[in-house]
């Protein structure tokens, strides 16, 4: 009894800290000096329309990021959460950054834990080559039982080395945001499920997120 005890306090301190660490990731400190840095820059240059946009897409990402606390919502939001990132640096890569959506209507049925997908986009974005274009495919499907996500790119990929660091924590700050996604998805759903990275240096990199279909409760969000 008391190893079982143990074992329930042990895990109800590691979701706490993933919900801390989540947190932090949500305010994405380091992502909102570079808007904020490019809209001052929109401002100085006179591009008003542009401002005005990724002035828009800011407050809409924070806005569907923080959701008044709640930790699991209907897969439509958490689509939408990572679109308005993606517009934001559609705005910043220009003509450079194409993404493209698969989603199997199946799926708007389901919840999911929040901000699940963001951290593999800012990823892709961060390893692509300066000046280069990058394409990335955002996928959703109904799999067995499943809801399987998937973010590929065309980037520069990374070494299996570099893969394993990532989902480790001896990675320490290598990885943060990834493994907190591979963390609390684990710690709602189990071991079963979880992030799987696959990528070759020069090819790209596919990132698939797999979480167990649950049907979206009668209120579209939960803590």
């Amino acid at each position: 009894v008391e190893e079982l005890i143990k074992e329930v306090y042990v895990a109800n301190i590691q979701k706490k800290e993933a919900e801390l660490e989540s947190l932090q990731a949500q305010i994405n400190p380091h992502f909102l000096y570079n808007t904020l840095s490019s809209i001052s820059r929109l401002a100085k240059f006179g591009e008003i329309e542009k401002l005005h946009e990724m002035v828009m897409g800011l407050a809409k990402f924070y806005r569907l990021s923080l959701n008044k606390g709640y930790t699991i919502i209907a897969v439509p939001l958490e689509l939408e959460q990572v679109g308005a990132y993606i517009d934001i640096q559609s705005i910043k890569f220009k003509n450079r950054l194409s993404v493209w959506y698969d989603v199997q209507a199946e799926v708007h049925g389901y919840e999911t834990v929040k901000l699940i997908l963001q951290p593999f986009v800012e990823n892709s974005l961060e390893h692509a080559l300066f000046g280069k274009s990058i394409t990335i495919k955002v996928t959703a499907r109904l799999v067995e039982g499943n809801i399987v996500f998937k973010i590929i790119d065309d980037g520069i990929g990374m070494k299996p080395e570099m893969v394993n660091k990532i989902l480790s924590r001896d990675g320490v700050q290598l990885g943060y945001g990834i493994r907190n996604v591979d963390e609390r998805i684990k710690l709602q759903y189990g071991q079963a499920y979880g992030v799987n990275i696959f990528s070759r240096l020069g090819m790209g990199t596919t990132v698939t997120i797999t979480i167990p279909a649950i049907k979206k409760r009668s209120h579209e969000n939960r803590r």
